[in-house]
């Protein structure tokens, strides 16, 4: 019989932290790992790397446990060319980070996304717009939604100082690439998965929406979302930033993707969160 430990699936993932200089790379890896703020502004020389485990309910896996690798980076423009193939060789995600007050932290941001595209191909990437206790620049917010938009990149305020939604935005991108990785694989869709494209068939639907009509629990809905957005069932039809500083999503069921099968057990299909 198999203990708890060894039913929950476990894999490594490394996740390459970029962006411009001060813009809060060391201090958003400081809050996540060890809770902790100093701001003491310190120049990252060369990369720096962290670790993290992050517990995550999945359904196609059931309990997933991802050890995350973090790489910071020195955000010199300059230096870019000689770290890339370091810094994005082998990353399962991308963090790219930019300073809400600063707009002149925007185009650097454009270009690691541009460099990782070319680097890492379709990983997933996250925007978190750093610094949001102090006041924030509507350029900032607008640009790097746009940016979000084109690039299928969550989009996160967040404050390395407060601790406001670092660990939300560390482990959205930990979901997000448990699905990119189970989305290589076949895996047959359950009722619920099936309740979902039927939601977003006719029109665009929020997370929210989603949520009131299957009655599971947010985190297995959102890895579910993931998982169809991934297999190209589910596209995202829009993106802003919600009052809490998170994305706000809705989604809408393409009609495409690979023909869904039914999972079942016995007489019928399984219905499990």
């Amino acid at each position: 019989m198999a203990t708890a430990s060894e039913s929950i699936a476990q894999w490594k993932a490394k996740v390459s932290l970029v962006g411009g200089t001060g813009v809060g790379k060391t201090s958003l890896i400081r809050r996540y790992v060890r809770d902790e703020f100093d701001d003491r502004y310190i120049i990252t020389l060369g990369t720096k790397v962290s670790k993290r485990v992050v517990d995550l309910e999945f359904p196609p896996a059931g309990q997933l446990r991802v050890d995350l690798t973090l790489w910071d980076t020195m955000g010199e423009e300059f230096l870019r060319p000689t770290l890339y193939d370091t810094v994005l060789g082998g990353a399962k995600g991308v963090i790219v980070v930019c300073d809400v007050t600063d707009p002149k932290s925007i185009d650097p941001l454009m270009s690691w996304i541009d460099l990782g595209r070319r680097v890492r191909g379709d990983v997933p990437i996250q925007i978190l717009l750093n610094k949001s206790d102090l006041i924030r620049s509507d350029e900032v917010v607008t640009r790097s939604l746009r940016i979000g938009r084109q690039q299928q990149a969550h989009c996160y305020l967040t404050s390395a100082k407060t601790g406001g939604n670092v660990v939300g935005a560390f482990e959205d991108l930990a979901r997000r690439i448990a699905a990119s990785t189970f989305a290589e694989r076949k895996i047959e869709m359950d009722d619920v998965s099936h309740d979902i494209l039927a939601t977003t068939a006719t029109e665009p639907r929020s997370v929210q929406d989603i949520l009131a009509k299957t009655r599971v629990p947010l985190p297995a809905l959102q890895s579910r979302l993931e998982l169809l957005t991934c297999q190209g069932h589910l596209r995202v039809n829009s993106m802003e930033i919600g009052p809490d500083g998170r994305p706000f999503l809705k989604y809408v069921a393409t009609g495409q993707g690979p023909a869904p099968a039914v999972a079942s057990s016995g007489g019928g299909a399984s219905r499990t969160p």
